[in-house]
């Protein structure tokens, strides 16, 4: 089924009850369901398409996940039939775009650790641990040595308690491994080895450990990883009392967490989301329970994919002027800058492009007043022709649309002189000419055969030619 979603007023989905019987496989113990969401219809992909996952191995409990990418904004809300409702996912007044853009400012924010052109594939936020890039094992690295070290320092004073079981002792035991003595209703069961304690693995969800079930009932294999995992993406690795603590989540300027999943759970409601793998741990994911013991129906919310509100700028009337020496590319523009929204929160930003692309050798500036700019090449380059551009955005909202308005920057750009000094050809074979005065403009290769294409400057050429080369006038 394919249905048009609007940009700008989202739309929600409600499933009958009994849906949950006719969706999930039977195909093992863990029976599990998903319905997927997409912009495209050829259906030939599962990679760019939202989904919401249900699991009868809880008595049916649903929710949504950002664990492998952020690609819709979407709420799930349970109607039980005694009258009471349940939401999770992320908070209304949130858009695709906006969601997109909060991503961006954070994780460009942390620097090289999130590449952009790694992370973002158009409408698609690719998550931490589901991306392969040269830094994907160093993402916030010196905060988890940092963590390891803590938690090493703590050696036998090291505990934590999670349902049943409770870790204690943390030591490490060279090549990168650590263990820990697990007790099972305070009874010594094993001793638990973990290794590959990285951004990467951690992200995934994929830290390796030895730890056994200790009973087919609890079935909670790989238990501490899971809890080192998720306190590396939440920051607070070495800091055991902080593992349960929400308040501690996501805090310091380093920013020695999961970036891409503080932005997910802060922007959503209570702050529960699958941001990673282990959102669950301590009770914060998106997951609401459904069954026998609770029925009801379910309401599927996919918000708007962008916001209608829009910055509002009454004629701008930018105008551009040069300083007393235009071909030197520095001049300065006047405007009203009384856009409003929020009017407390507008800012206005300037940028100088070509036609295509940003110039980055061009720096421009706002005035603190917000009346004018002023904008010059740092190369000292003509800019007649190009394009000034001046945004106004709101600040307290990224997801409210900017506004820009342009001008062309007066003048005519020179005509490049046309050159009629002489160029020369040097072919060789297995050897290279050294130009020591003149222009070298290209080299090719026709295969053994190596021309050089040289032109004279200033009416001087000297070339040094090892045996086997000759010259030619072009």
């Amino acid at each position: 089924m394919y249905a048009t979603l609007p940009d700008t007023s989202g739309t929600q989905i409600q499933l009958p009850q009994g849906i949950t019987k006719k969706c999930l496989s039977t195909s093992s113990d863990f029976k599990t369901g998903r319905i997927y969401f997409s912009e495209k219809q050829d259906g030939t992909s599962k990679d760019d398409e939202a989904f919401v996952e249900m699991g009868d191995g809880w008595n049916v409990v649903w929710n949504l996940t950002n664990v492998d990418s952020f690609i819709l904004p979407m709420q799930l809300q349970i109607n039980y039939d005694n009258g009471t409702t349940q939401t999770v996912g992320i908070k209304s007044g949130n858009t695709r775009d906006g969601m997109i853009h909060k991503l961006e400012i954070e994780m460009k924010a942390a620097g090289d650790d999130y590449p952009a052109s790694s992370f973002f594939k158009g409408n698609k936020v690719i998550a931490p641990g589901k991306v392969s890039y040269s830094g994907d094992d160093k993402l916030w690295s010196s905060a988890i040595q940092d963590g390891l070290n803590s938690l090493v320092k703590l050696g036998q004073n090291f505990s934590i308690t999670y349902g049943p079981e409770t870790y204690k002792n943390f030591q490490s035991i060279g090549g990168g491994k650590y263990s820990v003595d697990l007790y099972y209703n305070a009874n010594l069961v094993q001793t638990v080895t973990i290794w590959g304690v990285n951004s990467y693995n951690a992200a995934a969800g994929e830290i390796p450990s030895d730890e056994k079930n200790i009973s087919d009932k609890e079935k909670q294999g790989h238990r501490f990883a899971a809890l080192i995992g998720s306190a590396i993406n939440r920051g607070v690795l070495g800091t055991p009392s902080s593992w349960s603590n929400q308040d501690d989540y996501f805090q310091g300027s380093n920013r020695g967490y999961n970036v891409y999943a503080k932005v997910i759970h802060e922007n959503s409601i209570d702050k529960k989301a699958y941001g990673f793998s282990y959102s669950d741990y301590y009770g914060h994911a998106a997951a609401l329970s459904l069954g026998d013991a609770n029925p009801g129906s379910v309401t599927l919310r996919i918000l708007p994919l962008s916001n209608a509100n829009t910055v509002s700028w009454d004629n701008p009337n930018l105008t551009v002027h040069y300083d007393q020496a235009p071909d030197q590319g520095k001049g300065t523009a006047s405007f009203n800058g009384n856009a409003s929204y929020q009017q407390d929160h507008i800012s206005y930003s300037c940028s100088i492009s070509d036609g295509q692309k940003t110039i980055s050798s061009a720096t421009c500036t706002v005035s603190s007043d917000n009346s004018g700019l002023s904008f010059y090449s740092q190369s000292a380059e003509n800019l007649a022709g190009d394009t000034l551009k001046v945004t106004a955005r709101d600040d307290s909202n990224p997801d409210i649309k900017p506004v820009t308005v342009e001008a062309i920057i007066p003048g005519k750009k020179p005509t490049p002189p046309v050159s009629d000094t002489p160029w020369y050809r040097i072919w060789s074979q297995g050897k290279r000419a050294t130009v020591v005065k003149g222009v070298q403009t290209k080299t090719e290769s026709v295969g053994s055969i190596t021309h050089q294409d040289i032109q004279v400057a200033n009416g001087q050429l000297e070339v040094q030619i090892p045996g086997g080369l000759c010259a030619s006038m072009i």
